[in-house]
């Protein structure tokens, strides 16, 4: 499963991208001379919205993976024992129409 955070930074990315696409289409790459009819404001405060999403998103994933780097290995032992706190076990399960198993850890 992707991160989520990464994402959420990736999406706001690619519609900005459309956005402006849209607006180089409508109005030339100047964006000086719009298409009668055509709603500039909307398109463009969708790709100003999009950027600073993108930015913002993106200096979350900067400030988690930062604290990731320091408090994991600066974080104090745990209190219970590694044998109690951890475990894996099989399981299996049998039925008329079915056969399954797999694995359970518990942290």
């Amino acid at each position: 499963m992707p991160s989520r955070l990464g994402e959420h930074r990736v999406e706001p990315l690619v519609d900005q991208a459309d956005a402006a696409s849209t607006l180089d289409d409508k109005c030339g790459d100047d964006r000086s001379a719009c298409r009668e009819g055509y709603d500039y404001d909307a398109d463009h405060a969708r790709e100003e919205r999009d950027f600073g999403l993108f930015l913002g998103f993106g200096a979350a994933g900067v400030v988690a993976l930062g604290v990731a780097v320091v408090a994991i290995p600066t974080a104090p032992p745990a209190t219970t024992s590694r044998a109690s706190a951890r475990r894996l076990e099989p399981f299996g399960a049998v039925g008329p129409s079915r056969v399954g198993g797999g694995v359970r850890a518990t942290f």
